[in-house]
């Protein structure tokens, strides 16, 4: 028996899946070997694919010619300009109905250095900000290193804290249902039976959980698994790919490159693998003096949060491998930090804030840089850091009410 693609059954449809001399220009049954940071672009009504712009070339410059060039955007560019008043509805009644849309936001408004921004107020987090008014050359949030191809809720969040335009959600949605990758990957809940437990943590890297994935398709460098860590409080993960997953080869990647890096936990949460039942896992523990905690034999649901993980891991490692699927390893530090800038549904807050006290750059803050007026100052370390710690102990305090708040939530709907 020999196992045949899809795209190679021509007699079953021939219509999508006509025979290819596999020409480097052809894209019908094969999409082009490319990796790069940047996102996939959102269509848009009169915007060509010729035209769209590579974030990582992005200038402010350009970003300015673009939004003046826009059919949508040039009114409000051109009227906030002369002025900072409303206009009177007259002088856009003529316009588009997104240009009608921004005039109804005249007050949110406001030009920067020639670039049209709109101001932004987060419920319950700890920075305020501006986002920028994409035009329709510029509106790319889903894939790359920034986007992971993750699902609606965390690509909105995303757009929302750098970006905005008229009727983005609707755009985010219709570009997600468009996603090749995303409909191959989608995948059903497991079915749900002994009542729930939540298996929580109140401060970062207090309770990390850690495992093994099953074993990867051979990479280029010989790695075949990978070792993951994952903070209960913070969810902040770590993934480390390994050649094996032998006793010596978890305790040396624990000690180095997590133990040295974020400080020691006070429990870790394992399940009863022979790599964390030896003696090496056991005397590591305990000069570290830390508590472990095991799961039940065949339970893997006490550690759901890191098996959950894994299948996310998996789905955007698929989405974004080459067809060799020899160089998932390369790809996956790019993976992982796309899933530590997004929103965690338990915490409200991305990884990155809850650890480093801040939201990480993007490709796109960097290109377009800080905004006039909004960089911080300080007139001091001592200031740095007491203005640091004011933040981190109010971002602590609300992820804990809503890690409280999500935990009875699955409860109630679990125990159902």
């Amino acid at each position: 028996m020999e196992h045949r693609r899809g795209t190679s059954h021509g007699n079953a449809d021939a219509l999508s899946c006509h025979p290819c001399l596999k020409k480097p220009s052809c894209t019908a049954c094969h999409q082009p070997e490319e990796f790069t940071c940047a996102a996939a672009t959102i269509p848009t009504e009169g915007v060509s694919d010729s035209c769209q712009q590579d974030p990582v070339n992005w200038t402010r410059e350009e970003l300015n010619e673009a939004q003046r060039r826009d059919l949508d955007l040039t009114c409000i560019v051109k009227l906030k300009e002369t002025s900072t008043e409303r206009p009177h509805w007259d002088q856009v009644e003529l316009q588009s109905a997104d240009t009608k849309l921004l005039w109804h936001e005249w007050d949110r408004l406001l030009l920067s250095e020639g670039t049209l921004y709109a101001r932004w107020t987060s419920i319950g987090s700890v920075t305020d900000g501006l986002q920028v008014v994409l035009p329709g050359t510029y509106r790319m949030v889903h894939a790359g290193m920034t986007g992971g191809r993750l699902g609606r809720r965390r690509t909105e969040e995303r757009v929302r804290r750098r970006a905005c335009w008229p009727r983005w959600r609707s755009d985010v949605g219709w570009e997600l249902k468009k996603c090749v990758e995303c409909a191959q990957f989608r995948r059903s809940g497991p079915p749900r039976r002994t009542p729930l437990c939540p298996f929580s943590a109140g401060e970062p890297y207090e309770v990390v959980a850690i495992d093994v994935t099953c074993r990867h398709p051979k990479s280029l460098l010989g790695n075949e698994y990978i070792i993951t860590v994952s903070c209960l409080f913070s969810r902040w993960t770590g993934a480390f790919p390994v050649r094996n997953h032998t006793a010596q080869t978890v305790a040396k990647v624990l000690v180095e490159r997590v133990f040295c890096r974020f400080g020691v936990p006070k429990r870790v949460l394992t399940d009863l693998g022979s790599e964390f039942q030896g003696q090496l896992f056991q005397e590591m523990c305990k000069k570290f003096e830390i508590d472990q905690a095991r799961t039940t034999a065949y339970q893997a649901r006490t550690k759901g949060q890191i098996e959950r993980f894994h299948g996310t891991l998996n789905s955007m490692l698929g989405k974004t491998v080459s067809c060799r699927r020899g160089d998932w390893d390369a790809r996956l530090p790019f993976v992982m930090a796309a899933c530590r800038a997004s929103m965690h549904d338990s915490s409200k807050y991305t990884p990155g804030v809850l650890v480093l006290g801040r939201e990480d750059r993007a490709p796109a803050d960097l290109v377009m840089g800080p905004v006039k007026g909004e960089e911080e100052h300080y007139d001091s370390y001592d200031d740095y850091v007491c203005e640091l710690q004011s933040r981190v102990r109010s971002a602590y305090r609300l992820a804990r009410e809503h890690l409280r708040t999500t935990a009875e939530r699955r409860r109630e709907a679990c125990d159902i």
